[in-house]
Formats: C-alpha cells, structure tokens, sequence
C-alpha cells in the first residue's frame, strides 16, 4: 500500500487562500425555492435515483431512506456504519458504501451486505454499468514519529467480485466517469501529489491532460462530458477541466463544498457548509441561499449539506445534516 505524510498545514492555508476567488457573486434565487420536504433521526451524507419515484439517501449508523414519488420513508437497516455513498445502475441494482469497508446492495426488494475484501473507510462510489463499478477509500492512523498517514484503495466490481484495482493515492473522496475508460476521482492531496486523479482503462495516473499544481482538498466531483468535469472542494475552491486543463472558478463561497451535481454544463449546484447551495448557469456560479436565510427555511437551522441529486433541472434532492439529525431539501424549478 502507498503510505504519504498528512501534509504540513501551514502550507495548506496557504494554498487555499491563493486558489480562493474572494467571492463577489449575488444571489439569483430565493430560498423559499428549496422546501425542506423530510428529517431525519440520523445525518444523511450522500443522495441518487433512478427517477423521481426512486431515490436513496444514505447517511449515519447505517440510515438509509427512500422516496418512492409520494413519500420518504426509512428501509431496514442492514449495518451499523456510517455509509458515505450511493450509486446505482437501475432501480434494482444500487450500491452503498461507507466506514468499516461495508458495501451492501440493493435489488429491488431488500439490502445485502457483500465482501469488499477491505475494512477501510469507503468514500463514494460510480459505475459505468452493473458489471462496472468503483468505490474509493483510505484507511488513516497516528504515526508517533511522523503524525498521521494514509492508505488508500480503489476497488472495482465486475458483476461479481469486488477486488483491489489500484492504491497508489491517499486519502479519495470523490469517483465520477463517463465510461469505463474515462473515469475521473479527487481527494485530499498530500506531500504536494494533485489531487486530481484519471483512469483511462487500463491505469490511474495524474496525466499531463488534467495535472494541476493546486495543492487542494477536493471531496467530489462531476461532469457533463470528458470534457467539462467539476470538482469541489475545501474553502469553497472548484475547479474545472475542459478537456485539456484544469482551471480554478469563482466559486462565491469561502465555506467547503461536499457535493456536486448537474443536469447539463449550464445547470450545475454545488453543496456545502453552513447550508451552502451554489448554482452554475455555464458562466458563472452564484448563490441560491445565504447563511442568514436557513433559520427560516429548516426545522432546526443551518445545515451541513453532504450531498446533490437530481433527476432533471425542476427535481433536484440536497441531503445533509444538523445538530439533531438528517434534513433532505428539495428543488422544483425557479418560481
């Protein structure tokens, strides 16, 4: 396994604040526009569908939830560990992924738990098809000469056994692709390595094509296209690749983004802290909701928002968490 040192943090600051646009962008939309449409008991971190009478939300303890077009509703309970990411590649063959290594499955009537071949802490997951699909991870611990270092892992599912592809990154977040031989992860970088990550079928390697020398935290990432790719960030960093490199976008914010999404290169939302929604209309991203707004909007303040989904422009799912548990908001088109 690749072993790196957790970067010095001094540097990372310092990083941050050059690659940071101080954001000047104003709001396009009112917050009333996103409706707080169900809570839950435990913090939900992650949301997919396979349309708008199918969607999971994943999250804390094992939570995991279901709409069904009507109604949210808890499903059983299948693993006491945090689950991090889902993904699916119809409405009867959907991964979840979390702490511990767990993986479950989901077939249309019930959840299993399947064998990794790992204990690490899964981040997210993404597949091309049911016979073809990623999950990313690392496992963390306390070195007393050189403080805290990571291990990481990418597994890949065939259809029917998970397996090891490739460990050669610390700490993955985020895995997104357009096709087997396209697929695209972020994470933490470390000991100065980019943190963004392309796997063109037969190896993962930080191309020339999509280097960068921003020395960033990023924990998701999406695209419309290879060529037209987001990823998200700490200190509301987002950069994006066109195809041939990655540049930094004003990002409005200064808070981190857990999550991103979109429905077309002109209709993307990213998601974050303090209840941060951010969209991009293909020119500039802006705010749709400030922190002084949330009070009004959810049952118990500002939220942490982990997690963006949706299955067109007017039907978009936010899920996240507060103090007492999950909140999932929902978007039905500008009014």
């Amino acid at each position: 396994m690749i072993k790196r040192h957790k970067k010095d943090a001094i540097v990372l600051a310092l990083l941050v604040v050059v690659l940071t646009v101080v954001p000047g962008c104003s709001s396009h939309a009112s917050v009333d526009e996103w409706t707080e449409v169900y809570t839950y008991w435990e913090g939900l971190h992650a949301v997919w569908g396979s349309s708008s009478s199918d969607v999971f939300a994943v999250g804390t303890n094992g939570a995991i939830v279901h709409y069904n077009g009507s109604t949210w509703s808890p499903m059983s309970i299948t693993t006491s560990h945090h689950l991090f990411g889902v993904w699916g590649s119809s409405a009867s063959d959907v991964f979840a992924v979390g702490s511990g290594g767990t993986i479950l499955h989901y077939d249309g009537n019930s959840w299993s738990v399947m064998k990794g071949g790992t204990k690490w802490s899964l981040q997210d997951i993404w597949g091309s098809s049911q016979t073809d699909v990623y999950a990313v991870g690392y496992y963390s611990e306390l070195d007393e000469s050189n403080g805290s270092v990571y291990w990481s892992t990418i597994l890949h599912y065939d259809g029917e056994n998970w397996t090891e592809k490739d460990n050669i990154w610390p700490y993955p977040h985020g895995i997104w692709g357009t096709s087997p031989s396209d697929v695209f992860a972020v994470g933490c970088s470390g000991g100065g390595f980019n943190a963004l990550l392309h796997y063109d079928g037969v190896n993962w390697s930080w191309s020339e094509a999509i280097s960068a020398s921003y020395d960033v935290d990023f924990f998701d990432i999406w695209g419309s296209s290879p060529s037209d790719v987001f990823a998200v960030g700490r200190s509301g960093n987002i950069v994006h690749y066109d195809g041939s490199e990655v540049k930094p976008m004003r990002s409005c914010t200064y808070n981190l983004l857990n999550g991103i999404w979109g429905s077309s290169h002109s209709d993307v939302y990213a998601v974050g802290y303090y209840g941060t929604i951010l969209h991009y209309n293909g020119k500039k991203w802006s705010t749709m909701s400030t922190d002084t707004t949330w009070g009004n909007l959810t049952t118990y303040g500002r939220p942490t928002l982990n997690g963006v989904w949706g299955n067109s422009p007017s039907d978009v799912f936010v899920v996240g968490d507060t103090e007492y548990g999950g909140t999932i908001l929902h978007f039905a088109g500008r009014q």
